[in-house]
């Protein structure tokens, strides 16, 4: 048995087994993931597709480690966020996570151009400027932005937003 946080599976980025995540309510109880199961490889890209209410963004928060799982296994990048502390999951969500919420509009700003917001969580976690420069250049080039670094918020399409 693994302590909390410590890498115990190196099959998958993203390995859940029979998740299951409730929220309560008043009167009564939420289910929001029912026995999920999903793996994903490192380098594989995938969506989440589903009806308003089936558990989509519960699934994203509880990966980002924002929220833990009511039961079951979830395990990203070979650490165990189903067992994990507060602690685990601050430096899990510190190190390993970037997330824009549905919403996007209200976290994104509009005064910084498409690299700038980009290359910013990279300055807060202290990458070198190298570093950070070729990193956002390949994410952006990987989401067909690459010509549109110095683009504002308001020169980009809603899509490429």
């Amino acid at each position: 048995m693994q302590p909390a946080g410590r890498i115990v599976d190196a099959d998958g980025a993203i390995v859940v087994d029979s998740l299951f995540h409730i929220y309560a309510g008043e009167g009564e109880n939420v289910t929001a993931l029912r026995g999920l199961d999903l793996s994903v490889r490192t380098g594989d890209m995938i969506g989440i597709l589903g009806p308003s209410g089936s558990g989509k963004s519960t699934l994203l928060r509880l990966l980002a480690g924002l929220e833990v799982a009511s039961a079951g296994r979830l395990v990203v990048n070979g650490r165990n966020l189903s067992r994990a502390t507060s602690r685990d999951l601050a430096w899990h969500r510190r190190h390993c996570v970037a997330m824009v919420d549905q919403h996007y509009w209200r976290s994104i700003s509009p005064y910084l151009s498409a690299r700038e917001a980009v290359e910013l969580p990279l300055r807060l976690r202290g990458w070198p400027r190298v570093e950070r420069m070729k990193r956002v250049g390949d994410l952006l080039e990987r989401v067909g932005l690459g010509d549109r670094m110095a683009a504002l918020p308001s020169q980009l399409s809603g899509g490429q937003q």
